[in-house]
C-alpha cells in the first residue's frame, strides 16, 4: 500500500483498506463467471447448477486470491501457486474451475 497509495492518489490507510478489506463479488451466469475484475467464459456444455454445491468458504482473502488467479487465466498467463501443504491452492482452483464450468487437471510436482 505504501507504493500504490501515491500512484492511486490515495492516503496510505485508504489504499491498505482497499487492498486488504475489499471483497470481490462473484457473479455466475450460463455464459460467464465474474470474480471481481475478471471474467471467464463458460463452455456451452457447462452444467449451470453444479457451482451451488460446494464447501468453499467465500472469505475476502479467498475471493481476492480467486480474482487474481482468474485474471491470470483470462489473460492466459502462466502462474505458479506456492504455499504450504493444505493451505488451499488446489481447492481455490477447483472452486474457480467449477464456477467456470472448466475441467481442471491437477498435477502434483512433489
Amino acid at each position: 500500500s505504501e507504493i500504490l497509495a501515491p500512484a492511486w492518489g490515495l492516503a496510505q490507510s485508504a489504499a491498505k483498506l482497499y487492498i486488504e478489506e475489499r471483497q470481490p463479488q462473484v457473479k455466475v451466469t450460463k455464459d460467464y463467471v465474474e470474480v471481481g475484475r475478471c471474467t471467464i467464459k463458460r463452455p456451452r456444455k457447462a452444467d449451470f447448477m453444479n457451482e451451488i454445491d460446494s464447501n468453499f468458504a467465500d472469505t475476502n482473502y479467498a475471493l481476492r486470491l480467486m480474482e487474481a488467479a482468474g485474471v491470470s487465466i483470462a489473460l492466459n498467463e502462466t502462474t505458479l501457486l506456492v504455499g504450504e501443504t493444505g493451505c488451499g491452492k488446489t481447492t481455490l482452483l477447483q472452486r474457480l474451475a467449477t464456477l467456470s464450468g472448466q475441467e481442471l487437471i491437477v498435477q502434483n510436482l512433489s
